[in-house]
């Protein structure tokens, strides 16, 4: 059983193109084998990957003459780069969509460009805004002994 199944991946991952003969020879191999893995595992067992190999892959084969169109690592590669981000950028409370918008307009904007990556923009660092906690806690700064009166700048009296 696995053997054949073996053979069957076999000629799908060669470099091989198929010709429609060899397409419907194939067809009536994956169709028999479909046929003896219900037989020995039963109907419930077949998955949707063993139905598309016995009944979709000869035709494609046939118009196209190999998978390669059927390909989609590319594809898996940048949901597995997008989850990333979206999984980063939630974890410190970010706006996901927002930044996954950013990083593709950085992307088409690089390639536009010719470049092989747009650099980001410098982050500007956040100056706290003393006044505000003061007023927040209802004590100032120096009531609490956290800092001299210097410190706070052109607001000490």
């Amino acid at each position: 059983m696995a053997q054949g199944f073996a053979e069957l991946y076999g000629e799908l991952v060669s470099d091989r193109a198929f010709s429609a003969d060899d397409a419907a020879a194939f067809g009536m191999r994956a169709q028999a084998w479909a046929a003896r893995f219900v037989d020995l595992h039963g109907p419930k067992k077949m998955t949707p990957y063993v139905h598309a190999l016995a009944a979709h892959v000869a035709p494609q084969l046939a118009r196209h003459g190999s998978l390669r169109l059927y390909s989609c690592s590319a594809a898996e590669q940048r949901h597995y780069v997008d989850k990333m981000v979206l999984f980063r950028n939630c974890r410190f409370g970010q706006k996901w969509c927002t930044s996954l918008l950013r990083r593709e307009h950085r992307r088409l904007l690089a390639r536009s460009l010719g470049l092989d990556r747009v650099p980001r923009r410098k982050r500007r660092k956040c100056e706290p805004d003393l006044a505000a906690a003061e007023e927040a806690v209802g004590a100032t700064w120096e009531d609490l002994g956290l800092a001299s009166s210097s410190a706070r700048g052109s607001d000490s009296a």
